[in-house]
């Protein structure tokens, strides 16, 4: 296996589709000039007619698709502002603990030591601080922060106790090589920029839900004009809409993103241990879990937010196009080419 090769092509695909994820973002936007213009067609009665109507409000569309990018981006920015602290409020949100170097625990003792290890042969200049999500049964993990210094790591405490050592330096290498190519910062953006897509959802729901109660108020019902209310359902439809259009573009692109920097991941943990055998065999155990009781999956409320940072897929999901890490076996074939075959 070329691992550099890999890691060349992860990367130039990661950031075409950090690009297509800037187009999504822009899309919404054409979702809710789409919705005006259906409107103005409805009013109008032809196409010709509408796209007249259009231009004629040309400055307030401007105004509007103004109002939305704000709204966008002051969601995003919120959102990113709960996370300042890095790593530790991720953990916070994921209701990790912090591991004490202390700790008299031998798990925890373990995990301690393999961090440590691979730290040093990855060349972090900070060890990351170490987070246990307790009561997690499945092999799980992940990196969070902004950059080295704020970075912390977390496992499952099914990882600490079904993994051997060498499965677990994989699987700290896997999430250490995150921190090193700069994933983290990476996916605290994202989760910010989807977050910010959200809003224009709950704010479509507001405006229909107040629209509603307003009309069917005794004192409000004769003064309702039908066609400002039809402007306000249709505009709060079209929120709604185009925040359920931004969410899904940006979960696709989100998992498209993580997937490949999984594979890019997953070379670097094997350069960093030189044992593709143990990173092969922790993925085959996440596997087995699997297939049983979909044990795998995290207990967690908060995984789903979360989900693109992980080792493995943490959330069910019902499509694949939302799948936030490669599928099990591709991930063994890409360490072993020769697994599968007679």
């Amino acid at each position: 296996m070329d691992f550099f090769k890999h890691k060349e092509q992860a990367i130039r695909t990661s950031r075409y589709l950090v690009f297509l994820f800037v187009l999504g973002t822009i899309g919404v936007l054409a979702i809710i000039y789409l919705f005006i213009f259906g409107y103005f067609t409805f009013s109008y009665g032809t196409l010709e007619q509408a796209w007249v109507a259009m231009n004629m409000y040309r400055i307030e569309m401007a105004i509007l698709g103004g109002v939305v990018a704000l709204i966008i981006v002051g969601g995003t920015l919120f959102q990113v502002s709960r996370l300042s602290k890095g790593g530790t409020a991720v953990a916070d949100i994921l209701k990790a603990r912090p591991v004490s170097p202390q700790t008299r625990n031998p798990g925890e003792q373990k995990a301690l030591n393999v961090v440590h290890e691979m730290s040093i042969a990855s060349g972090l200049t900070k060890i990351p601080k170490l987070y246990v999500m307790d009561g997690e049964d499945s092999i799980n993990a992940f990196a969070a922060g902004w950059h080295e210094d704020d970075a912390v790591i977390g496992l499952t405490s099914g990882a600490m106790e079904h993994l051997s050592r060498s499965e677990l330096q994989a699987v700290v290498g896997h999430e250490i090589s995150h921190i090193q190519n700069g994933d983290m910062y990476l996916n605290i953006k994202l989760m910010g920029i989807i977050f910010g897509l959200l809003i224009l959802t709950y704010m479509g729901s507001f405006v229909i839900r107040n629209a509603l109660y307003g009309s069917m108020i005794s004192g409000n019902r004769s003064r309702t004009d039908p066609r400002a209310l039809i402007v306000i359902l249709i505009l709060g439809t079209g929120l709604i809409m185009a925040g359920l259009v931004g969410m899904v573009l940006g979960n696709i692109i989100k998992a498209a993103i993580s997937r490949q920097r999984e594979y890019l991941a997953d070379a670097s943990a094997v350069q960093f241990t030189r044992m593709p055998q143990a990173m092969e065999g922790a993925l085959i155990k996440i596997r087995d879990m699997s297939r049983t009781k979909n044990r795998n999956h995290l207990n967690n409320p908060n995984a789903e937010q979360a989900s693109h940072m992980f080792f493995t897929e943490a959330v069910s999901k019902f499509e694949s196009l939302f799948a936030t890490h490669p599928p099990i076996e591709d991930r063994i074939r890409r360490i072993n080419p020769d697994y599968g075959r007679e």
